[in-house]
């Protein structure tokens, strides 16, 4: 296993100098582990970059002994609840004193605590304003024909109606006639601590819209990015939290509170396929991040969705790192990392008429990148009924949800963890000094797997 290393630390504090420091509040998560991922707006500058923001109190705590009854009701002096996630038989607190960290970490009842910390998608993605809404519609049916969804939508019929993908992302304009006719659920996660504004209207888990400004630009085209004018329900999950007033960003508490929904949603009956997060650590690995403190609640959360049959999609971040990719999306289910339903996700460069290729600011991973989508000059929407088009391994993976969306439709007897093999049978190839890697296109995997059954 590979941490990162020192250029990604000055990267971060080149990037974000400018920005005062906010001390943060303790984040205790009791658990049987969590740790995180986040996501600040875009700007009009070039490359969406995940960053996260280090926190010496936030914590996480593992559950042990504690049964998720008594999870829920721990106690303290200097703990306050933020949120019990029972489906993953975990519950966060925020710590407001060193004391209480200290009592936390020395209680033999608690398996372990983890530092939390704050994660910013700063601005690096190439945003162009400017399209019309018919340019935008048509651009988007162009990258779905190029993954193969168009062709197969209509030659096999595929209906997608009441499939649901999750979006766990900052904030979004759901008034945006894009977004709005897909909607089926919302909740806000945004949870206040001493140091960070809840952006949510009426307390941390209202179901309600807030105001939509800077920090419902990310949201907004990542979920139109995966849905635009396609027939599939979208779940929105807004967790985006005010970062020294005025930037949003996205703590691991909040997150982990979208994929309980998330999860909530599929125990329910809706018929979830997969669950979003555009979002990525800076810190970078070429192997399993697993064992990583920041990366064990999500190896925890992440294999319980999958064995509820959610596939999980994560962005492999944007440093252009050509052997490794950001926390969460370096955690497996599987000893074979490309043989699960978690999906690492990496761009590939997308222009009518020309081969692919991949894209410049791609992190990547020969043992776990399951998958190139297109990332670059993606027709999305951005808040004010606006739209534009935006590169990032942001936008790479709503692609990679829809997709699955109809994959999970088009095909019956795929075993757990066959969805992964399966898009790759057939796909397009890129060799990349040596290392081969795989570009998204649905047509043809199921030509190439004419054994699977269609539904």
């Amino acid at each position: 296993m590979e941490a990162v290393s020192g250029r990604h630390t000055e990267r971060f504090r080149k990037t974000y100098r400018s920005l005062a420091y906010v001390a943060i509040a303790g984040m205790v998560l009791l658990t049987s582990d969590t740790k995180q991922a986040h996501s600040l707006p875009i700007s009009t500058s070039p490359i969406v970059q995940t960053i996260i923001h280090p926190s010496s109190q936030n914590i996480l705590i593992t559950e042990g002994i504690i049964s998720p009854n008594n999870l829920s009701q721990y106690q303290t002096d200097g703990l306050r609840q933020l949120y019990t996630y029972p489906l993953f038989d975990m519950a966060a607190y925020e710590a407001t004193t060193e004391q209480a960290l200290s009592d936390v970490k020395d209680d033999d009842s608690i398996h372990a605590v983890y530092n939390s910390d704050f994660h910013l998608t700063g601005s690096s993605t190439t945003v162009v304003l400017g399209q019309t809404e018919q340019e935008t519609r048509d651009g988007w049916d162009s990258v779905m024909n190029t993954v193969g969804i168009t062709t197969l939508a209509m030659l096999y019929h595929v209906d997608v109606s009441n499939s649901e993908i999750c979006f766990i992302d900052t904030a979004y304009d759901t008034s945006h006639p894009a977004i709005a006719p897909h909607v089926v659920h919302e909740e806000c996660n945004s949870s206040e601590t001493e140091d960070i504004a809840s952006l949510c209207t009426d307390g941390p888990h209202p179901a309600s819209d807030e105001n939509c400004s800077g920090e419902c630009i990310h949201g907004t085209m990542v979920a139109s990015a995966g849905i635009m004018n396609s027939p599939v329900k979208a779940s929105l999950f807004k967790t985006a939290s005010a970062f020294g007033g005025d930037v949003p960003g996205l703590k691991d508490v909040d997150i982990l509170a979208g994929f309980h929904g998330c999860l909530q949603r599929k125990i329910d009956g809706h018929d979830v396929v997969a669950a979003n997060l555009s979002a990525s650590h800076y810190s970078t690995f070429s192997n399993a991040c697993n064992d990583v403190e920041s990366a064990k609640p999500y190896a925890q959360v992440f294999k319980k969705l999958v064995k509820n049959g959610i596939s999980v999609v994560v962005s492999g971040g944007n440093f252009s790192e050509k052997n490794e990719v950001g926390i969460p999306a370096c955690v497996v289910d599987s000893p074979e990392p490309l043989a699960d339903d978690i999906f690492s996700v990496s761009s590939s460069t997308y222009k009518v008429g020309e081969a692919p290729t991949i894209a410049s600011f791609t992190n990547r991973s020969a043992l776990l990148t399951s998958i190139f989508a297109p990332g670059t000059d993606i027709p999305v929407a951005t808040t004010g009924n606006y739209y534009a088009t935006a590169s990032g391994t942001s936008f790479s993976a709503p692609i990679t949800s829809l997709t699955l969306a109809y994959l999970d439709k088009l095909l019956v007897n795929l075993a757990p963890g066959e969805k992964e093999r399966f898009i790759r049978n057939g796909a397009l190839q890129l060799n990349d000094n040596g290392e081969v890697f795989f570009v998204l296109n649905l047509g043809r995997s199921v030509r190439g797997k004419s054994s699977i059954t269609i539904s």
